[in-house]
């Protein structure tokens, strides 16, 4: 069991230990829109009245989709998203609502949060086994694949 907090101060702390700027990456989970991921290129919180705001902007993001193999078995995949065009912003940017938080050991060194719409929200830092790489090509494979194609 964990300890469900929802002092800002405590989880900007646990997310700068993290070293989230540095090559870390966001997780979200939605029932509405689906799984996103990518790398943070800046984050911070935004303290207000009632619960703390996570704002994340992203090097790159992905989402997770279902695709058929040449056999015609699904598996899922993540898919890049691009950049948009003018005059939005190009960067994707994120903002997270905080319900409450904990850190995690249990599962590699990284922070849960459950967001204000029920959502789950995970924050690995850099060398998160789970984390994703995005290829030169395009394409987004995880950092264990590319540990098992360099053996």
């Amino acid at each position: 069991m964990h300890l469900y907090l929802r002092c800002p101060d405590r989880l900007m702390g646990w997310l700068e230990d993290l070293r989230l700027s540095d090559g870390g990456q966001v997780e979200l989970e939605s029932v509405e829109v689906g799984v996103y991921r990518g790398e943070v290129c800046n984050w911070s919180i935004k303290k207000t009245s009632g619960r703390p705001i996570l704002m994340v902007s992203f090097t790159w993001l992905c989402r997770q989709s279902l695709a058929l193999d040449d056999n015609g078995v699904r598996y899922t995949r993540w898919q890049h998203v691009a950049k948009r065009p003018a005059p939005l912003s190009p960067v994707p940017t994120m903002e997270i609502g905080v319900r409450w938080y904990y850190h995690q050991t249990n599962k590699g060194n990284r922070v849960k949060i459950r967001t204000s719409l029920g959502e789950s929200c995970r924050c690995h830092p850099r060398d998160h086994p789970t984390n994703l790489v995005l290829m030169e090509d395009g394409s987004i494979t995880t950092v264990l694949a590319q540990c098992m194609k360099s053996k």
